[in-house]
């Protein structure tokens, strides 16, 4: 452990000590971070490992199966915990008697309370909601390794059929007929276009391609400093590259996405053109349209000390641009003051196993916090998710990443039903949790106020104060200074799992993401 002129701790690893040869940060990088703490992959590596299993053919009715995977002990130890939820929100809880299960059998119990519970929720719950109940066996006293109601073992259980977590809009004849009279769109200058509603400023760039600026009409207040773009690269994890070795330009995915220049894309032959469409029963809406190509530029970026990237700069035999593929974006203000945001991006067939396809926009800073109902509270992905429960749930963004010793991407979860960026001036830590300060979505929105998203479909997203770029060009936490004035939103309509390629095999196909159309 170091610590830094302005107080900020980091841990040296190869290189560090004045030795060479080195591996880098390559003996730095288990399960288990030099401070101690666990990384997500522990999390996972938990609930693979769980001594309770719990599980149901109908938990509507109330009966579980519990199955004590132990070989030695029974379940005498433990007591059993479970929560009801709705929309990711908590509605009621409580406890119940394990059983004295012998090792490697199961048994049946009853959870009446659940049955009553559920029994109380309003006509249609069912119908418009996720509803989830949470069963948990934690331990009944402290012990040498660990505190009174430790948490051994977790299961989530779905008791309704996916349902869409917030109903789109319907507009009816009067509504939309009371706002076209408070609509106007103009174009300033040979550049912009500029679409005003009573809630909304819309300002859009005809020559850099989409959506510039987005403002609250009533107080002046910028949401967006900068409309969503194509995003297709990630900072490589370890899995991905060890990005400090060289020699691996051609035989691992992080050396291939350099060499197509997914880390320096940018738009080529902008359109942008005014619309219209019938939209959420809504006729005749202003949609504006922008279509761009997407282009590579191979070793178009400087990363001083990152050796992949150096070895990629020696090359020659680079091609300037390559053909990425091609983005369409769809942006239509609607009548109760939301945006409707369509991007479509149709990545070449012949690039294989991307990091990711989705989109990247920014926010002003003071929206600190995310709120949102996903899989998590840990960073999850496609191949380790196990161990991810649905809720709703609230992270602060912090300034500082400490996860891992070398800065890489982290902190995606999955199956996003709808994110809330705002701002919150508690003290409370950066680890995300269960939001407990209400109970819906409707009355937390009571509440605050900023950036709500609610995608038509459970894409990926992630929420940081650092870039992609920056993380890559970091070799240790304290290379990272946030941006002074933005927050960068990534949603994805797919990105790459993990898989465990610094030692082993790489992504498994079908975990893999490859050129084809994406929607978000």
């Amino acid at each position: 452990e170091r610590v830094d002129q302005n107080g900020r701790v980091w841990y040296a690893y190869g290189g560090d000590y004045g030795d060479s040869p080195n591996d880098g940060n390559f003996n730095c990088n288990g399960m288990i971070g030099p401070n101690r703490k666990p990384h997500p992959i522990m999390v996972e590596f938990k609930k693979c490992v769980q001594p309770v299993d719990f599980s149901s053919t109908n938990p509507q009715s109330g009966i579980v199966f519990v199955h004590n995977r132990r070989y030695f002990t029974t379940l005498a130890d433990l007591e059993g915990m479970w929560q009801l939820m709705v929309g990711g929100f908590v509605v009621s809880k409580g406890s119940f008697v394990l059983p004295q299960t012998l090792p490697q059998c199961s048994a049946a119990i009853a959870l009446s309370d659940v049955t009553n519970e559920i029994a109380k929720l309003p006509l249609g719950t069912f119908g418009s909601n996720e509803v989830h109940l949470d069963l948990v066996a934690i331990k009944k006293d402290a012990g040498a390794w660990h505190d009174k109601g430790h948490e051994v073992s977790r299961e989530q259980i779905s008791l309704s059929l996916p349902v869409k977590a917030v109903l789109l809009p319907i507009f009816n004849d009067a509504m939309v007929s009371s706002w076209l009279k408070t609509f106007s769109a103009s174009k300033l200058g040979q550049n912009e276009i500029v679409v005003k509603t009573e809630k909304l400023e819309a300002s859009f760039n005809t020559m850099a391609g989409g959506l510039a600026q987005l403002k609250a009409s009533e107080d002046g207040q910028t949401y967006l400093h900068r409309g969503p773009r194509p995003n297709l690269f990630r900072a490589g994890t370890d899995n991905d590259g060890v990005k400090l070795w060289t020699g691996q330009l051609e035989t691992k995915p992080l050396g291939l996405w350099l060499l197509s220049g997914l880390d320096h894309t940018h738009l080529v032959g902008a359109s942008v053109k005014e619309e219209r469409a019938d939209l959420f029963g809504a006729n005749n809406c202003l949609v504006v349209t922008t279509t761009a190509d997407i282009i590579g530029s191979p070793g178009g970026k400087e990363y001083p000390g990152v050796a992949i990237a150096d070895s990629l700069k020696k090359r020659t035999d680079l091609p300037c641009q390559i053909e990425v593929g091609k983005w369409t974006q769809r942006v239509a203000p609607l009548p109760d003051g939301s945006i409707y945001f369509e991007n479509q991006i149709d990545v070449d067939s012949s690039l294989k196993d991307l990091p990711r396809v989705g989109i990247e926009f920014e926010v002003p800073k003071t929206l600190d916090t995310s709120y949102f109902f996903a899989d998590g509270p840990v960073e999850n992905y496609r191949d380790r998710c196990y161990s991810a429960y649905a809720g709703a749930y609230k992270e602060k963004i912090s300034e500082r990443l400490d996860e891992y010793v070398m800065p890489q991407e982290q902190g995606n979860r999955m199956n996003l039903r709808w994110l809330l960026l705002s701002s919150d001036n508690d003290d409370e830590s950066n680890v995300a949790g269960p939001i407990k300060q209400t109970g819906s979505l409707a009355s937390l929105l009571g509440q605050k106020r900023g950036v709500l998203i609610i995608p038509d479909n459970g894409i990926e997203f992630t929420v940081s104060r650092f870039s992609d770029a920056q993380l890559f060009a970091a070799r240790h936490t304290n290379d990272l200074d946030p941006s002074p004035d933005t927050i960068f939103v990534r949603l994805d309509a797919a990105q790459r799992g993990l898989g465990s390629g610094s030692c082993g095999p790489q992504t498994r196909k079908e975990y893999q993401v490859n050129g084809g159309a994406y929607r978000i």
